[in-house]
């Protein structure tokens, strides 16, 4: 390794501004099966891994010292060009310095780098791997300055660092904005040159005759297709999936039908979760009508509820009534089992017949975040109802949208 002026390089500034445009350019490489295969987050992710800025982390407790002798040709001074005297000073000269080994963690061409401010002043190092080796001067020099000259140094280093861990703090939320951006802009235009709308029409459509009783006045709708992806790196088929507009007008009802509940309690007082799950059904289906390739809301085991569509279930509902954190995660498993694919809207529906709503609210959401699956969230939709995303437990990449509803119903 041969030495080199530590933090003198380009400005980690300019580097700072390029990285947003490279990372870019690198998403452009992405291909159309793996933009359309695998979700927007988990191509960032890539990205963000592929151009992560690890600046160094100094291991001082790792540090240790060497020794060594070097030996060079002196150098006569322009005193010694007497010619007896030159002839005398001429020849090798003997030099020993303290070899420190400063071990870090990170990238090292950041310590070739100049910071937005610099105060060392020609420090040099070899810069491996996994440590910077400096030499120290030994002669005549004591070991108490040559002690304060190595913690000089590495504070020097540390300080810089720091400068640098400053200089780039946004580069990362900057990445995310101009490459979500990006496959997001690309994403849809791929979609649209596919034609996925007018090719996978989900026929199901309101009823016209259907009752108000139990929703919010709106315009009539047909339950619009999205599209989802296959495994990665396979030919890009669109798959169905439930539009969000539609999946929030079936929560809806779901919740309109509740307060039907809490405000009637004799009429459902001792209902079991089968007999609660038969009334969203007749609502569900008192609103909504299975066409050509879409079947109506069904029931499958002893508490789903369920819409499907080429065999694909597109929106699946769990019944619970109240039993505790563990059940709750139980759920989470079964409705986690039936999922097929990314999109896929889901619902948990607890129903509590304790006292202290409040404390069950709060252990019905940490039951979610703690589960293995969990990913972000949740989003604060009303008092008793927040959305989760969690991942497919068949591929890390894809993710379901999951909402919590609670509702406080007689016992």
């Amino acid at each position: 390794m041969a030495e080199e002026v530590l933090f003198n390089g380009n400005s980690v500034l300019d580097l700072a501004h390029a990285y947003p445009r490279h990372a870019v350019e690198r998403a452009g490489r992405f291909t159309e099966s793996e933009l359309l295969n695998n979700s927007t987050d988990h191509l960032l992710n890539i990205i963000l891994a592929e151009y992560a800025l690890d600046v160094p982390v100094l291991l001082e407790d790792e540090v240790w010292i060497d020794e060594k002798e070097i030996e060079s040709v002196r150098r006569p001074s322009r005193n010694d060009y007497g010619f007896d005297r030159f002839q005398e000073r001429r020849g090798n000269v003997k030099e020993h310095f303290v070899v420190f080994h400063l071990p870090f963690r990170g990238d090292r061409d950041i310590f070739r780098f100049e910071p937005s401010s610099r105060t060392l002043s020609g420090l040099k190092a070899d810069i491996g791997a996994s440590e910077l080796v400096l030499n120290f001067h030994t002669a005549g020099r004591d070991q108490q300055r040559i002690r304060a000259d190595i913690d000089e140094a590495i504070a020097e280093i540390r300080r810089h660092l720091d400068r640098i861990r400053l200089d780039v703090r946004n580069v990362p939320s900057q990445i995310d904005e101009a490459v979500r951006h990006w496959i997001e802009q690309r994403k849809a235009t791929l979609l649209k040159q596919k034609g996925t709308v007018a090719a996978l029409g989900f026929p199901m459509k309101k009823r016209p005759e259907a009752p108000t009783t139990y929703r919010a006045p709106e315009v009539r709708r047909r339950i619009a297709p999205a599209v989802v992806k296959p495994a990665a790196d396979a030919p890009f088929k669109p798959e169905p999936t439930m539009d969000e507009a539609d999946y929030k007008h079936i929560l809806s009802i779901i919740e309109n039908m509740t307060t039907v509940m809490e405000r009637s309690p004799s009429a459902f007082k001792g209902m079991g979760e089968e007999d609660i799950r038969s009334h969203y059904l007749v609502q569900l289906n008192g609103q909504y009508e299975g066409g050509a390739t879409g079947e109506t809301f069904n029931a499958a085991g002893k508490t789903d509820i369920l819409v499907r569509s080429d065999n694909a279930n597109i929106f699946i509902a769990e019944c619970k009534i109240w039993r505790g954190e563990k059940v709750m995660s139980e759920t989470v498993d079964q409705l986690l089992s039936y999922v097929t694919w990314r999109d896929t809207k889901t619902a948990i529906i607890v129903f509590n017949r304790n006292k202290d709503f409040s404390a069950v609210i709060d252990a019905a959401k940490r039951a979610i975040e703690a589960h293995p699956q969990y990913r972000r969230g949740p989003v604060t939709q009303s008092e008793t109802r927040f959305r989760f995303i969690l991942a497919n437990p068949g591929d890390a990449a894809k993710e379901v949208v999951v909402t919590l509803m609670l509702f406080d119903i007689p016992g």
